[in-house]
């Protein structure tokens, strides 16, 4: 008798919670945010938007290589390169960007504090109200694993959940 995936729907139900739980839930051994196991929630959030470019064709180049080197987890170099952009760039527009790396550097790397405060600063100077979203979240994840919880909670509430994409969707309801 041939049994449908509706028939095993508990265990299937249970079995991708435990994966979602045990996959938002796991930690780098090596305590630094390189190692294989960096949870899902400090790496850079896909925005429904499109990113802004800057118009300097050279600060757009940094940009790109800032973005390069977090996404390859070359962190070191990622934080060297974004104290240079700001130090080249004092007047840019997309500092805010740039302090939201940082800060998932931080982040990542266990500096929940100093990471919401670049977080902090980035919801302050920018004026992109969806990339703000994002930059919340990530305020709220930091605050979370500095165990101020009730401060996770209010930022939490300032979040539009409907200008997140789904995936970070499921990751606010994770941490809420």
């Amino acid at each position: 008798m041939k049994r449908r995936l509706l028939d095993h729907f508990p265990f299937t139900f249970v079995f991708i919670f435990t994966g979602l739980l045990v996959g938002c839930s796991s930690s780098s051994k090596q305590g630094d945010g390189t190692g294989p196991g960096m949870s899902e929630a400090y790496t850079p959030q896909a925005p429904t938007y499109q990113q802004r470019v800057p118009s300097n064709k050279a600060e757009a180049t940094h940009l790109r290589s800032i973005q390069s080197q977090f996404q390859s987890r070359a962190y070191g170099a990622c934080l060297e390169n974004i104290e240079l952009f700001q130090k080249k760039y004092p007047k840019t527009q997309h500092l805010d960007q740039v302090l939201n790396y940082r800060g998932l550097i931080l982040l990542a790397r266990k500096q929940s504090r100093d990471a919401a405060q670049d977080f902090s600063k980035s919801i302050q100077v920018s004026s992109d109200a969806v990339f703000k979203q994002y930059v919340l979240y990530n305020l709220a994840a930091a605050q979370y694993d500095s165990q101020r919880f009730s401060d996770s909670l209010k930022t939490l509430s300032y979040i539009k959940i409907a200008e997140i994409d789904p995936s970070t969707q499921l990751k606010f309801y994770f941490l809420a």
